[in-house]
């Protein structure tokens, strides 16, 4: 992006009520998520300090991703919002379904672009981590793997992060302090405000899990040990004593929520985003076209390096 293109954007995200610390924007208005990565196909707001507004799941008897832009459009419309109310974009990048990773990310970057948000691309599998690290506090490290087929498997691991607040970076040596913040958990509570996902998505698809739930996820976080990637053999077969003597959870064909999703890119988003030419799919297996052309490359010895 030229710097003219990026003045004008840095003048676009001031008007929008960004509140601005130190030149840079901290406080962003509601976020919209779109995770696609399975069938769970999931859409969900959160509010300008991440707490849950609202969130859509696709029913089990749904079919394609045609509901994320319905979705996101009912969410809006509870909340008396359009797309240039938002504050930026989450999606989850996969590894997941062909199709629906596509059509998030397209989605997200459309939203980006015309509406000049700010977006960021998030490992799904990040967020379905975050997710079991929410639901059990004895677990200190998460191996998700999915199912890549031909004797592969997705492997990514994860370990929990010290929690925070991330709405206010700078409190967070005070762990006393931060004991209070705890309490501000009751504003799970206020989450049920996530029901009016429930006029949003009726007749159309359920609301997701307990808002309370997902409001403590803005406050944990995951810190990545290894990015998703294609592994065979033992790595995809963690020894079952070791993993549980040691507080490893092995999640296997996770289903990310899309708050959590939205929790673990918040930060990110806080810090500026990232390029919508970067949000890239992470598919499963490549394209048969792909295995191909790398196959003849290397039959003729053009790999190079």
């Amino acid at each position: 992006m030229s710097s003219s293109g990026a003045g004008a954007r840095g003048q676009a995200v001031a008007s929008k009520g960004l509140e601005a610390v130190d030149g840079a924007a901290r406080r962003p208005g509601p976020v919209l998520v779109l995770e696609a990565s399975t069938l769970s196909v999931g859409v969900a707001l959160l509010g300008p300090e991440g707490e849950p507004w609202g969130a859509i799941v696709a029913p089990p008897d749904a079919r394609g991703t045609s509901l994320l832009a319905s979705a996101a459009s009912q969410l809006l419309a509870a909340r008396s919002l359009s797309v240039a109310d938002l504050g930026g974009v989450i999606v989850g990048t996969g590894p997941g379904s062909y199709t629906g990773v596509r059509a998030a990310i397209a989605l997200a970057r459309a939203l980006a672009w015309a509406a000049d948000l700010r977006l960021v691309g998030v490992p799904s599998v990040a967020g379905a981590a975050l997710g079991e690290l929410r639901r059990r506090p004895d677990v200190q490290r998460v191996i998700v793997l999915i199912d890549a087929r031909r004797d592969e498997s997705y492997r990514a691991d994860y370990e929990r992060a010290p929690a925070r607040n991330s709405g206010d970076t700078g409190d967070t040596g005070d762990t006393g302090d931060t004991g209070d913040t705890g309490d501000t958990g009751d504003t799970g509570d206020t989450g049920d405000t996530g029901d009016t996902g429930d006029t949003a998505g009726s007749g159309a698809a359920g609301v997701a899990g307990a808002a309370g739930a997902a409001g403590d996820a803005g406050l944990a976080g995951v810190r990545e040990l290894r990015a998703p990637c294609l592994v065979t053999g033992i790595e995809t077969l963690p020894l079952a004593t070791f993993v549980e003597e040691a507080g490893i959870s092995v999640l296997r064909e996770p289903h990310p929520d899309a708050y959590d999703v939205g929790a673990v890119g918040r930060e990110r988003l806080l810090a500026g985003g990232d390029s919508p030419e970067a949000v890239l799919p992470l598919y499963l297996k490549r394209s048969h076209a792909e295995i191909v052309f790398d196959e003849r490359v290397r039959s003729q010895g053009l790999g190079g390096g």
